[in-house]
């Protein structure tokens, strides 16, 4: 189990949380937040995709 006050993301979490991040989401302090915050992006890009197909 890791300890997620010292280091709450993998080196693989921390690449997508900064991508995230930089496209001004965020990327959660924790896994639970960084799944949210994933999430969040899915559903603008999903309705950007729906304002452009219109």
């Amino acid at each position: 189990m890791r300890n997620l006050e010292e280091k709450p993301y993998t080196l693989d979490e921390q690449r997508v949380a900064e991508f995230l991040c930089n496209k001004g989401v965020g990327g959660g302090d924790d896994p639970i937040g960084f799944l949210l915050a994933s999430y969040e992006y899915l559903v603008h890009e999903r309705n950007e995709l729906r304002k452009q197909s219109s």
